[in-house]
């Protein structure tokens, strides 16, 4: 859907979303959460202030942490990752109190909280409208800290918050700069969104993304047209699988779903198929046959949107298990390449660093499109297409990225596991994403490798 632009509407986008990038705190959450955390009044002692959003999170000249400000730290930041993104001010003072840090003071924004000489700051802000608050531990009369920032129940490192919050900022910056060129109108859904941004980026980072879009064109081009000629000569799938496993915010569906334009420009026909957690009707069966409905019929590609390795990495599954999970799923492959059909297997992740900025950029993501929702709604155009597509890019940032980013080299680990142990038959591609044009190359290479193989095969 297509909305023409309003001129007030646009000038209200404008407003609120440059002030969402340009000042902190945003709105009244962080007053909220210091009037929760601690009582009005001093600190008890002087000590370094907690910095604001957007400032260096290492004060030039700290000493570095010692032993003992560096436990204090891990044990404080156990505490905060036990909570969850729903956890309110109230759970944050009571995972401390159990530490035996009480409220001491709050100064310019800051609840200090003391156990000794030990000492815990918290500065509450907002990011997307969401509460955050920066995090110092030091001790009473030491030049020294270690800081973090506390949000969505997560712990994130000073780089790691960084990348994040540079990221939601070029992304909300990009979509004022794109409402202001007037070169489009409003977006209401991700592919829409994606396009307007790329309006409000400087003409050399276009440039560059122009370039890597048409590199990866060319490759696509390629791989289509060999598709047309082994399915010429009746040597191409007759369907095929895209799998792409890995830990969130990898990029799995915009890099690894990337295959699939080969084949729809081949002429297969495109689908994409969502296994998320089992049912209790699922966990009943054997757990394979849930993936039977993601098998494509004659002349199709299926995108599966999580799939196997899931089921063994998120499961109760120990590592006697995931061997067997493994063996059986090569089996399931092997029945699928006797019936002509391809099984492309992918397992992509990213370091915790490009982890940090995608979440900051689906952040901006969600704010933009809260932000469009409510304009929308005040202006009377949010039918039911605009709302499902604004709903789209809002879900796109869940509870379950920040667990699996705390979670992340468990996780990735596990992932390796049910990898080493399904591989027999037909080798995953294993792939860092971190440098995403780089993973897209690799990945159409690694296609056009599967593809040799499985004529081979044929022919064999």
């Amino acid at each position: 859907m297509k909305l023409p632009p309003l001129r007030t509407q646009e000038l209200r986008l404008v407003e609120t979303l440059h002030d969402a990038v340009t000042s902190a705190p945003v709105g009244d959450t962080p007053a909220a959460w210091v009037e929760a955390l601690g009582p009005r009044g001093p600190v008890v002692a002087p000590g370094p202030k907690a910095v604001g959003p957007g400032a260096a999170l290492f004060a030039p000249g700290m000493s570095a942490p010692s032993g003992d400000v560096k436990r204090i730290h891990r044990e404080v930041q156990d505490a905060l990752r036990a909570l969850t993104p729903k956890s309110s001010a109230a759970d944050l003072k009571a995972a401390l109190g159990k530490l035996g840090f009480k409220p001491a003071g709050v100064e310019d924004g800051t609840v200090r909280f003391t156990r000794g000489k030990a000492q815990v700051d918290l500065r509450p802000f907002a990011i997307g409208g969401l509460p955050a608050a920066e995090l110092e531990v030091s001790r009473r009369g030491a030049d020294e800290s270690k800081r973090g920032v506390y949000f969505q129940g997560t712990v994130f490192k000073p780089k790691q918050w960084a990348a994040f919050q540079e990221r939601y900022q070029t992304e909300v910056a990009r979509f004022v700069r794109a409402v202001r060129s007037g070169e489009a109108p409003l977006p209401d859904d991700l592919d829409e969104l994606k396009a307007f941004l790329t309006l409000g980026m400087p003409a050399a980072e276009r440039a560059k993304e122009a370039a890597q879009d048409a590199e990866i064109q060319a490759s696509l081009d390629v791989l289509s047209a060999r598709l047309r000629d082994m399915k010429a000569a009746g040597t191409a799938p007759r369907g095929v699988v895209v799998y792409v496993a890995g830990p969130d915010a990898a990029g799995k569906t915009s890099t690894g779903g990337i295959i699939t334009r080969a084949l729809e420009a081949a002429g297969y026909a495109g689908r994409s198929c969502s296994f998320k957690a089992p049912s209790a009707e699922e966990r009943a069966q054997h757990w394979l046959k849930r993936f039977e409905r993601g098998v494509p019929s004659d002349g199709e590609v299926v995108f599966w949107d999580r799939g196997p390795a899931g089921d063994s990495v998120y499961g109760p599954a120990d590592d006697a298990r995931a061997k067997v999970m493994g063996a059986e799923f090569d089996a399931f492959e092997a029945d699928l390449r006797a019936q002509g059909i391809l099984l492309v297997k992918v397992e992509l992740s990213a370091d915790p660093m490009k982890q940090a900025a995608t979440f900051g950029k689906r952040l901006a993501r969600q704010h933009i499109a809260a932000r469009l929702e409510s304009a929308l709604a005040a202006q009377g155009l949010l039918a039911g297409e605009a709302q499902a597509g604004l709903l789209e890019v809002k879900g796109k940032l869940d509870t379950a990225d920040f667990d699996a980013f705390e979670r992340y080299e468990d996780v990735q680990a596990r992932f390796l596991r049910f990898v080493d142990a399904s591989g027999a038959a037909e080798p995953w591609m294993v792939i860092d994403a971190s440098k995403r044009h780089a993973a897209r190359l690799a990945l159409l290479d690694g296609f056009g490798a599967a593809l040799e193989r499985f004529t081979d095969r044929k022919a064999g």
